[in-house]
């Protein structure tokens, strides 16, 4: 009787090493979980900062670049012309004498639209209406001139895709080097961050 008690005690006393062993195991454990995750989150909050660094960084490099060019520009512009139509109205008549034709180039532009600003209230209900991307860095507004039905130099603008402004900005110089006639480009009806190639830009300019 005294060897079962005995046993007993021994096999409680082994049941409760392993049950405290256990629970301490578990403890450890739990902790060790909560401390890898918070180091997680750390180090994500701590990637996530970098990265809106280098977002604001690539912005400023961005904003200096355009203002070198506008200033490489000025300064290869003869006086008598204008430097660029940046400060023009949309839809502002410009006369033939005071663009400098020689280099029409600069004056087609391209400028980011960010959430708030002038462009993108213009164009917000028209993204909501649609299938289609409505965040405005995946966008890009171009301003340049055309000639209208009338034969007249008008100030242009529209929204194009980012991956397709540069290719949209040098096919219509083609088109204003050969006065190819456009009845209208504004926003209002120059809107498409749906099309992703040339092509069908160029028949939805034309048809307008």
């Amino acid at each position: 009787m005294k060897k079962n008690n005995k046993a007993l005690l021994i096999l409680t006393a082994v049941l409760c090493a392993v049950l405290i062993f256990g629970a301490v195991f578990l403890v450890m454990y739990f902790m060790h979980l909560h401390q890898a995750n918070r180091q997680m989150e750390e180090q994500f909050s701590q990637e996530l900062e970098e990265s809106r660094k280098t977002i604001d960084e690539l912005k400023e490099q961005e904003e200096e670049l355009d203002s070198e060019l506008e200033n490489a520009r000025a300064g290869s512009v003869p006086e008598e012309f204008l430097v660029s139509i940046m400060d023009c109205q949309p839809g502002e008549l410009l006369e033939e004498k005071d663009l400098y034709m020689a280099n029409p180039g600069i004056y087609f532009t391209s400028r980011e639209i960010r959430e708030g600003d002038e462009v993108h209230l213009k164009i917000a209900d028209m993204l909501k209406s649609g299938n289609t991307e409505t965040e405005p860095d995946k966008l890009r507004c171009l301003r340049m001139p055309y000639y209208n039905l009338d034969g007249d130099i008008q100030v242009g603008e529209m929204v194009v895709r980012k991956s397709i402004a540069l290719e949209v900005l040098d096919q219509c110089q083609k088109l204003f080097q050969e006065k190819y006639a456009i009845s209208s480009m504004s926003i209002e009806n120059c809107c498409w961050p749906e099309i992703t190639d040339w092509e069908t830009l160029k028949e939805k300019l034309i048809s307008q």
